[in-house]
Formats: structure tokens, C-alpha cells, sequence
């Protein structure tokens, strides 16, 4: 496991970097591999790193994506533009996933 670099999320607050610690803190430390679904910029895929070995931050908005690789990046990081509902994964390749204010973004057919 690395540090995770700094980066501007301690400087501003939205619920997402609110909710960071929560997060992090339910993966258990020493997780091999762990999915961030809508990670968008990777603010908590990279926090993600000091819990686990290797951390990939999955989102379908390029540009999100593109901010994400803009910042610097662990070797144990990795950014994919995808969409969760059809993963570009196999199943059981993580041993976590988090997903933070993921659910309202999802084009769900109603029941």
C-alpha cells in the first residue's frame, strides 16, 4: 500500500468528500483489489489507496475520468471509463466496492 498524494479535496467540501472517511473506513485494511463506481474525479479512489493494494475508479463520463488522470496518480491506481452496469470486469475481480452517490446517476428500469 502507498500514501495517497494530496490534493485539493481538503481545501473545499461537497457530501461526497463529507462522506470520505465513512467510506474508506468500511473497506478493511489490507483489501487486494477494491472498485470505485462513479468515481468520478478520484478523490476517494485515491484516499481508497491506503486501504488497499490496488484501487480502480470506474465511471462512463470520460471527462471525469480525464480530471481524475489529470491528478497525480499512484502505480497502484487505475482510472476506466465503463459503466457499471454493463462492468468491464470480470465477476469476483475485487475484493470491495464503494459506490458514493452513485444510485441517482443510474438509468434503472422502474420495477
Amino acid at each position: 500500500m502507498t500514501t495517497a498524494p494530496p490534493d485539493d479535496a481538503a481545501a473545499r467540501w461537497n457530501h461526497n468528500i463529507h462522506l470520505q472517511p465513512v467510506v474508506t473506513g468500511a473497506v478493511p485494511p489490507g483489501c487486494d483489489r477494491v472498485l470505485d463506481v462513479g468515481c468520478g474525479e478520484g478523490t476517494v479512489t485515491r484516499a481508497l489507496t491506503l486501504r488497499a493494494r490496488h484501487v480502480t475508479g470506474l465511471d462512463p463520463h470520460a471527462p471525469s475520468i480525464g480530471l481524475a488522470r489529470s491528478q497525480p496518480v499512484p502505480d497502484n491506481v487505475d482510472y476506466v471509463v465503463g459503466d457499471i452496469l454493463d462492468p468491464p470486469f470480470e465477476p469476483g475481480s475485487f475484493d470491495a466496492t464503494v459506490a458514493v452517490a452513485v444510485l441517482h446517476h443510474m438509468d434503472c428500469p422502474a420495477p
